[in-house]
C-alpha cells in the first residue's frame, strides 16, 4: 500500500494509511476519508470485513487491490458496487480509476 500511497500522493491526493485492519476502521471511523484502498490480506483484520464495516456506516467508494481471481469473484458478488483491482496492478490504471470513483461521489473528492 505504501506504492499506492506515494503514487497518489505525486498526483496531489492526500492519503492516510493504515498498518492494519484495525487501525484501518480506527482512521475512517475518524471522518474525512472520500475514497478507501484496500488489499484483500491484512494483519488484524481482511479487506473482506473491512468493507462489511465501512457499508455499514458508508457509501464512501472502495478499490480492492488482490492477487486473487477468486477474492475479486468474491468481493464483486457480494459488493457489486466496489471497485477490484488485479496484482500487479497499473499505477496509471489505479490512478484513473481513483479519478473516476472520486469524480463520481461530487464534493468528496480531495483533490
Amino acid at each position: 500500500m505504501e506504492a499506492i500511497s506515494t503514487r497518489l500522493s505525486a498526483e496531489g491526493y492526500e492519503c492516510v494509511t493504515a498498518g492494519n485492519g484495525e487501525d484501518g476502521f480506527s482512521r475512517f471511523q475518524g471522518g474525512g476519508i472520500d475514497l478507501v484502498i484496500t488489499d484483500v490480506v491484512m494483519p488484524m483484520s481482511d479487506g473482506f470485513s473491512m468493507v462489511e464495516w465501512i457499508r455499514q456506516i458508508s457509501d464512501v467508494p472502495v478499490i480492492v487491490v488482490t492477487g486473487y481471481d477468486r477474492c475479486k469473484e468474491a468481493f464483486l458478488s457480494d459488493f457489486p458496487e466496489i471497485k477490484c483491482i488485479g496484482k500487479p496492478y497499473n499505477s496509471g490504471q489505479l490512478v484513473s480509476l481513483v479519478q473516476v470513483e472520486l469524480a463520481g461521489h461530487g464534493d468528496r473528492a480531495v483533490k
